[in-house]
């Protein structure tokens, strides 16, 4: 199957994971960014908002001083556990979001022996809010598990995959500033 402006999707439960995904984050308004490599996500966001513009930065090195300008929706898809200070680039992020806007997060958080070797952190709700999202007047607004699934045959092919049938959830976030964008500077 092949979308508008999308690549193809080999099964019809990769259309439904990413159908989950939109619903969730919804109707995009505003300036929005997504920052990471390319991503078939975005891609069906794209498709599920039509007309919406989605700037992409597309990099393995982000550079903070690439970004200019301010954004409503900020897209943070399978990037956090990657970095090993995924505080610094919460922060920076913040920089450029718009005081009503939202900083959209999708990741895994399994159990450690799950995790894939190219990441850092797997980090789960409460770890998530506590660590990175508390010190800087940030919070969860809204929280979804998602499962991506693939073919039955794929869960037969070795024992992580085999476990992958319990241990794939990925978390999405909808993060904004604390009160509303109004928050005071601690000192």
């Amino acid at each position: 199957m092949k979308h508008p402006g999308y690549c193809n999707i080999s099964w019809r439960h990769d259309e439904w994971y990413f159908r989950q995904i939109a619903k969730f984050i919804g109707k995009l308004q505003g300036d929005c960014i997504d920052i990471g490599k390319i991503n078939p996500k975005v891609e069906y966001l794209k498709y599920y908002n039509p007309g919406t513009k989605i700037e992409q930065i597309i990099t393995e090195d982000l550079n903070f001083d690439m970004l200019t300008g301010h954004y409503d929706n900020i897209l943070l898809f399978e990037v956090l556990e990657h970095l090993q200070n995924p505080l610094w680039c919460m922060y920076q992020l913040k920089q450029i979001l718009k005081p009503q806007g939202s900083i959209w997060i999708l990741m895994y958080a399994r159990p450690r022996f799950m995790w894939n070797p190219e990441h850092y952190f797997e980090i789960p709700k409460k770890h998530l809010q506590k660590w990175i999202l508390e010190p800087l007047d940030l919070q969860i607004e809204r929280h979804k598990k998602v499962y991506p699934s693939h073919s039955l045959f794929y869960y037969f092919t070795g024992f992580k995959h085999f476990m992958r049938l319990f241990f794939n959830g990925m978390d999405i976030y909808q993060i904004k500033i604390k009160n509303n964008g109004t928050y005071k500077v601690k000192g």
